[in-house]
């Protein structure tokens, strides 16, 4: 009685401590998957931080630039001199803004004399690298037109400020302007207008490092967007009311309303990419605007490294989990129920175990896919990684350290200028060092239109490519597609260009079509991911040409808002994931060149990549499905099989055989993968529970005759024959994904 006793005691203390086991595990598991969101959210709070200084020190040289010239006209125009208004004072005024603010869109001196525009008023706009003056009474040329100036949309009382979005007349497209008002004599009103376009804005922001997050934003507190990528006319509250989206709603009413904003509130479905995203906005309290980041919940463009850390991490611990929990179904079995019946319910557990840590892992993998995205060295790269510096902010008391979790980054990935050049300061350092033929970049962009299988490893792509030639460079002008085995590349357009730096530049454009052979893997088919690559070389052997990408062409640059794709590309049983540029090292045993000037060790190609994962339903539909019948048909087979029915048994397997054969055949003839798949486990199990039931039939027949009492191998069998499957297809989908 006594050891009964300490027998019961010693189960419950073990179910107790394996519950606080599972629990613990559980919320490691959980815990685990916030820090990786918040290291997301934290990272875009640095960068809006940064970007809203580096936006506040524009306004504050547009301001000064705007007060400057208002203090300089109210010396000029002197209050007996301004029936006569000198237009040359004016211009020079206007320009003298323009080339104190370098990246000011327009200026403008607007008189006003009884509710008339005065003659004399005048307006610049930029364009290239000159100014184009005119004046404004062309443009305001009636009442109804004055009306709709921007000085007109300053709140009563106020003398100076900034009136952002308005539509502009003359430019056609929303602007930003700060305005500062004089009063003359004579009833004269004299407006000073610096103006920028919102897609001036959107770049000023957009120079921070935010395409690895998603994209910037700005608001005012309406809900209208000052900076936009897509440069979107409709408000906030419009478009949550448009894609009903609940979130975009919410945010739109408490920005309105002056509420806290935090980013763990606002996650939906963006309205851009359709992928999952935080909102994360701050406000610019000076200006009553709203500098937001969407925060893409994309993990599938992190390090390869972070990848399989993160996969690993969560399965063991999902593994620790399900199996604690699985510890004590059968320590409570074996108190509750008669050995009969514990084995039956442990079987069931056991297989509700195996199925649930097989669909997670799935899961886990098609979150983090075993993928490596390039071949190059992560580990050489990341310790000359450009992390941004700590900032200290003037408008929080907080000091905002650097940010550790850039370890989790793709570099490989070029996302932006300072990646570019980061990779080409690593990996061409030796070259300088050993050879003093100099390195000349080349901007080159590319947009594609179509994109079709041939085949299992053939793509048909077409679309266009250009390039961007300083004139100062002695380079050839082209571009080749190497991995093509048939393509027609056909100049459709040259012209010259004023680069921002202001020198001249030649613009080449060319419609390409390519036929290109990739090698795909298909291991963790029907869960896999693949990518469909462009490498773009240079026409120029002579010199060591580098093509990079052109940022400047795409207002977009994280992958999943699929830059460079348009968006009408299909794919028949794939998703487009995303895209983006890369760097890929080649080395070639030939110099393409007979005086040996080029460097073709570890040199770095341009790539354009498109990220593609499968459709996995239809495989599952169209593969599993029938598989999982297969094992059901061959359970019941097992289970009302009787001694003397060998013979119909071994017929039904047989025939149920031939079925899974021609299922796996046609499978590897639709693929033609040299490889083994992961589907094929399925196929390969489905085998060896067709021969363990055969076996099962002929065994139990065979000790029935040798033994005078008969042992039920069958119930045995059947009690085991789940837990063997699910197990062997756990170990295949664990060897395959871990």
């Amino acid at each position: 009685m006594l050891r009964r006793h300490h027998k019961r005691l010693t189960a419950k203390l073990t179910i107790v401590a394996v519950a606080a086991l599972t629990f613990t595990i559980y919320y490691q598991f959980f815990l685990n998957s916030r820090k990786e969101r918040a290291d997301l959210i934290a990272y875009a709070n640095e960068l809006s931080l940064q970007m809203r200084d580096s936006l506040f020190a524009e306004i504050k040289c547009t301001e000064q630039a705007v007060h400057s010239a208002s203090a300089a006209l109210t010396k000029q125009l002197h209050p007996q001199r301004t029936q006569e208004i000198d237009s040359t004072r004016l211009k020079t005024q206007v320009t003298t803004m323009m080339e104190t603010c370098k990246d000011l869109t327009g200026a403008v001196i607007a008189l006003e004399r009884d509710g008339r525009l005065d003659s004399s008023s005048v307006c610049v706009l930029r364009k290239k690298d000159s100014f184009l003056h005119f004046r404004l009474s062309t443009i305001y040329n009636t009442p109804d037109k004055l009306l709709q100036a921007p000085w007109h949309m300053l709140p009563n009382g106020n003398t100076s400020g900034w009136v952002a979005p308005y539509y502009s007349i003359n430019a056609k497209q929303k602007n930003a302007a700060y305005i500062a008002t004089i009063t003359l004599a004579n009833n004269i009103k004299c407006y000073v207008v610096a103006a920028y376009t919102t897609n001036d804005i959107y770049n000023q922001i957009n120079r921070w490092k935010s395409g690895r997050l998603g994209y910037p934003y700005i608001v005012n507190q309406n809900g209208d967007f000052i900076a936009h990528p897509a440069d979107d006319n409709r408000a906030l509250l419009e478009i949550g009311k448009q894609y009903n989206e609940s979130t975009l709603i919410r945010l739109a009413n408490d920005i309105k309303e002056g509420k806290l904003l935090d980013a763990w509130n606002y996650y939906h479905l963006n309205t851009v990419s359709k992928a999952m995203c935080w909102e994360h906005v701050i406000p610019i309290e000076r200006l009553g605007w709203f500098l937001g980041i969407s925060v893409t919940d994309q993990q599938v463009y992190s390090n390869p490294l972070f990848f399989n850390q993160q996969r690993k991490h969560k399965i063991l611990l999902s593994l620790l989990f399900f199996g604690a929990i699985l510890v004590i179904e059968v320590l409570v079995f074996s108190f509750l129920f008669k050995k009969a019946d514990m084995l039956k319910l442990t079987s069931i557990a056991i297989s509700i175990f195996l199925a649930l840590e097989i669909v997670l892992i799935f899961i886990t993998s098609l979150r983090y896919p075993s993928y490596n995205f390039s071949d190059m060295d992560l580990h050489s790269l990341l310790p000359n990684k450009n992390y941004p510096a700590s900032v200290n902010c003037q408008s929080s008391t907080d000091y905002i350290q650097p940010a550790k979790w850039h370890s989790r980054w793709n570099y490989s990935m070029l996302l932006d200028n300072e990646g570019t050049a980061d990779y080409i300061k690593t990996y061409l350092s030796n070259f300088n060092k050993k050879s003093s033929f100099p390195f000349m970049q080349i901007p080159t962009g590319i947009y594609i239109k179509t994109v079709r299988f041939t085949d299992s490893y053939a793509t048909t792509i077409s679309g266009y490519l250009w390039q961007l030639y300083p004139t100062a460079l002695p380079v050839k002008h082209g571009v080749i597609l190497p991995d093509a085995e048939t393509s027609c590349i056909e100049l459709i357009d040259s012209t010259t260009v004023i680069l921002p730096n202001y020198q001249k530049a030649k613009f080449y454009r060319w419609h390409f079509t390519a036929d290109i052979r990739e090698q795909y893997s298909f291991k963790h088919y029907p869960f896999d991911y693949n990518a469909l690559w462009l490498r773009i070389w240079s026409v120029d052997f002579e010199n060591n040409v580098i093509l990079t990408p052109d940022f400047r062409a795409y207002k977009l640059l994280h992958p999943s808002f699929n830059p460079g794709l348009d968006n009408d590309i299909t794919l028949a049983g794939w998703s487009i994931k995303g895209s983006y540029f890369s760097f890929k090292e080649k080395s070639y045993n030939a110099n393409f060149d007979p005086e040996h000037n080029l460097a073709r060790v570890s040199f770095p190609e341009l790539n354009f990549n498109i990220i593609i994962k499968r459709e996995y339903f239809d495989s599952i539909i169209t593969r599993m499905i029938p598989l999982l019948v297969l094992l059901f048909m061959t359970y019941s087979i097992l289970c009302i099989s009787k001694r003397e029915d060998a013979l119909n048994v071994a017929i039904a397997c047989s025939g149920l055989l031939f079925i899974a054969v021609l299922e796996h055949v046609n499978l590897r003839r639709n693929l033609e993968s040299s490889g083994l798949i992961y589907m094929e486990y399925y196929y390969f199990v489905t085998y060896f529970l067709l021969m363990f039931v055969s076996v099962n039939i002929v065994l139990n027949n065979r000790f029935s005759k040798l033994l005078s009492r008969p042992l039920n191998i069958s119930r045995l069998s059947t009690i085991a024959f789940w837990p063997i499957a699910l197990l062997l297809i756990f170990i295949a989908t664990a060897v395959t994904f871990f």
